[in-house]
């Protein structure tokens, strides 16, 4: 059988992308746009400062492409924060103005691929790897201009299965992963 890695589970994230239903948009009262804007704005503006849950971020993005016009980002400690976080824009006057065209649900985690001390409470982690994986746990959303989202898939089809590779061709995966993203460093964050 094979082995299954070791996890430690961190934040949900929800990444959700939406576009302006423009014509609606165009054909609204100047106050009706005015209303929608400002409550908008104020109310992802409350959600970046987190004032609805203990913990978390969150950020709106303009979405280059065809798919969408933005993305609301959350990360949040639990689903159920996130999922007010997600209601609670449901409600307000803009979203009435706007069509989710694709979301995904997450959750941030820490595997044996990166560091299998880390699950050993008698063993020392390195201060660096724990940083690492702390970041990775209760991740920030970085005050940058641009974002970039691709949803990692370790498919399970009968003729592609990911778990049917062993730990060790898993592992080395992983890691060819991580070297490309390290490529990156101090220019992108993950």
């Amino acid at each position: 059988m094979v082995e299954a890695p070791q996890t430690a589970e961190g934040w949900y994230a929800l990444h959700d992308f939406r576009t302006v239903d423009w014509d609606a948009w165009r054909s609204a009262p100047e106050r009706d746009r005015t209303q929608a804007v400002e409550e908008g704005v104020a109310h992802l503006e409350r959600h970046e400062q987190v004032t609805d849950a203990p913990e978390g971020d969150s950020g709106v993005f303009s979405v280059l492409g065809d798919g969408a016009d933005l993305l609301i980002l959350h990360f949040r400690p639990t689903l159920d924060a996130l999922d007010a976080a997600q209601r609670r824009f449901e409600q307000t006057t803009f979203a009435g103005f706007t069509e989710r065209t694709d979301s995904y649900v997450s959750v941030s985690e820490v595997s044996g691929y990166v560091d299998d001390s880390y699950f050993d409470e008698d063993s020392e982690v390195d201060e660096g790897t724990r940083r690492y994986i702390e970041s990775k746990m209760e991740p920030e959303i970085p005050d940058d201009e641009y974002v970039s989202f691709y949803p990692m898939s370790k498919r399970r089809q009968p003729d592609q299965n990911w778990y049917q590779l062993s730990f060790e061709e898993r592992a080395e995966l992983m890691a060819d992963h991580g070297e490309v993203g390290r490529e990156y460093a101090g220019r992108s964050n993950r």
